[in-house]
């Protein structure tokens, strides 16, 4: 079952050269659990100029997979130690980049919880910048459509 979320994420990206950009956001999102995968979903704004995307994070104790459809089409998929080759279509042209993950931690259980990835990406075998995700997530709360009102 989706489960309305609180999702905030502060991400990192590092490139050679260059000083280190962080975004953070704060949004709505779900979160659902299927089997032993967690899924946590969330619309871009143009805060992060992928405004009409959607990000999905596909989490196992062991590998992560990032989605996005929409404006902004990509699927990344991390394992710690592994490198995996994907196609990174950013609407105005496409290119294909290795990550590797270097830190995979997930702490996600019922109530949310956090979700910290680090990565390599590489371009044709050498390191081109390093990337972080922490992810928090936070059940919300279900507020009632029912008024309570007093006895007359």
């Amino acid at each position: 079952m989706k489960e309305p979320v609180l999702i905030s994420v502060e991400g990192t990206q590092r490139f050679p050269g260059e000083e280190k950009q962080v975004i953070k956001i704060l949004t709505d999102g779900t979160m659902e659990r299927k089997g032993d995968t967690v899924y946590l979903r969330y619309d871009e704004s143009e805060m992060t100029g992928m405004e009409g995307t959607t990000t999905t994070f596909a989490v196992t104790q062991d590998c992560v997979t990032l989605t996005r459809t929409g404006a902004v089409e990509s699927e990344m998929l991390f394992e710690k130690g592994k490198q995996h080759v994907s196609l990174y279509d950013m609407g105005f042209g496409a290119m294909t980049i290795g990550v590797r993950a270097r830190r995979l931690r997930n702490s996600l259980g019922p109530e949310g919880g956090r979700l910290e990835l680090s990565y390599g990406i590489e371009i044709e075998e050498r390191i081109q910048g390093l990337n972080s995700f922490t992810i928090d997530v936070r059940k919300q709360p279900i507020i009632s459509s029912e008024r309570k009102g007093s006895a007359q």
